[in-house]
């Protein structure tokens, strides 16, 4: 009976927790993303690659959102402020790291965020904004920014395959076998880890003196 007391009592306390994050408050919500801003500032150099690359794709969100969510307010609280120069921080610690994956993410985010709303803190190390277009808009608006780093985008597997077996030859890019978006389906044919697919094996060993060293 114990036991089942005591299991009893761990499901209500995790439906309780589950449901207390539910209905967590816009207040509390920022509270945690302040929190989360400020330990990854703290050990975003202690950190691997591959997390650093989430961290700063975490950031840029931040960044857009925030912005999205002051141009409809029209309000800056000091909290606001605070995260803003931290996801800034964040950003430009990355486009200094020692890693080239986690360098190109963050100056082409920090690159995209720039020309969308304007970072403000070391934009230094930013490459120049590119010119405006002949109408006099920007290359990258806000609403662009936002399809790139904040909108859902399907995986590569969940697209059709592009098949047409009305063609015996499919190397000629119409009649691609392999499914849209991958590596396979750009180059035409299966590229596993190469470009160039390996040559089949031969039916017939090679003549020993082709290995034979040169004469002199």
């Amino acid at each position: 009976s114990s036991s089942s007391s005591s299991s009893s009592s761990s499901s209500s306390s995790s439906k309780t927790s589950s449901i207390r994050m539910h209905h967590t408050t816009t207040e509390e919500k920022n509270a945690i993303r302040s929190e989360l801003l400020r330990l990854l500032a703290k050990f975003f150099s202690e950190m691997e690659s591959h997390i650093k690359c989430h961290c700063v794709h975490f950031v840029s969100k931040v960044l857009l959102s925030q912005s999205m969510t002051m141009a409809s307010t029209m309000t800056t609280s000091q909290d606001a402020i605070r995260d803003k120069s931290l996801c800034e921080y964040i950003l430009a610690l990355g486009r200094a790291d020692i890693q080239q994956d986690v360098r190109d993410r963050s100056r082409f985010e920090s690159l995209v965020i720039h020309m969308a709303i304007g970072l403000q803190y070391d934009v230094e190390t930013i490459p120049d904004l590119p010119l405006p277009s002949n109408n006099g808009t920007q290359t990258i608006t806000k609403e662009n920014a936002i399809s790139m780093l904040l909108e859902k985008k399907p995986s590569s597997s969940w697209l059709p395959i592009e098949r047409d077996d009305s063609h015996g030859d499919r190397t000629d890019g119409k009649n691609n076998p392999f499914r849209f978006g991958t590596l396979s389906s750009m180059v035409s044919h299966k590229a596993g880890n190469s470009y160039l697919p390996l040559p089949p094996w031969a039916e017939y060993d090679s003549p020993k003196s082709l290995r034979d060293p040169p004469q002199k």
